[in-house]
């Protein structure tokens, strides 16, 4: 039986994993590459949202359905409805995801207002909108009947009880009690349309 089964010597061993260790190499690398290659080697820890209910008049009854969005080109999970989104879904209401994403070129919207039925889209180049660095940014837009808006909204700090800052993401408190002072908060931020001056 031995004479079927040799073992392996040391030298071939020492090759399989010489070349494995290159494989994985290879691998990385290509991958970094593509990355570059893509534009996306700058990422920025920042969120993306919108959200009809809340932001309707009326608090709670949206007066419009997202039927398409795209946030930039990435592709990265909730920046675009996903296939099965699409099947699932024939419009949105909201969507919120936060975390190391690619500044974006562009943000496209396409909604219907539902009292008319009628349909909208608009497509904003974002690229000399948005600040340089939109680290803990959070990039909201609106639509209010045949016209949107987007805002990017800062981050900002509060200290803790025992005085530590804490940084928070560019959302502030969006709650039915304080939307009042919301709106004007988003009105400072706005970027699309340009606010005359």
């Amino acid at each position: 039986m031995d004479q079927f089964f040799s073992p392996v010597p040391k030298r071939v061993k020492s090759l399989l994993a010489a070349l494995r260790l290159g494989a994985a190499i290879f691998a990385l690398s290509s991958l970094a590459a593509c990355a570059a290659a893509s534009g996306e080697s700058k990422m920025y820890y920042h969120s993306f949202s919108f959200n009809a209910i809340t932001d309707a008049k009326k608090y709670g009854h949206p007066e419009v359905e997202v039927l398409d969005y795209a946030y930039g080109d990435s592709h990265r999970p909730r920046t675009s409805p996903s296939k099965v989104d699409r099947e699932m879904n024939p419009f949105f209401y909201e969507q919120n995801t936060t975390g190391e994403m690619p500044r974006p070129e562009f943000l496209y919207v396409k909604w219907r207002v539902r009292a008319t039925g009628q349909v909208f889209e608009d497509r904003v180049d974002l690229s000399h909108r948005l600040p340089a660095d939109i680290t803990n940014y959070e990039i909201h837009f609106v639509v209010d009947d045949a016209k949107l808006f987007v805002f990017a909204l800062p981050p900002y700090e509060t200290k803790d009880a025992l005085g530590r800052v804490i940084v928070h993401g560019g959302a502030w408190v969006r709650d039915m009690y304080y939307a009042d002072r919301y709106v004007e908060y988003k009105k400072q931020h706005q970027i699309y349309p340009d606010i005359a001056k």
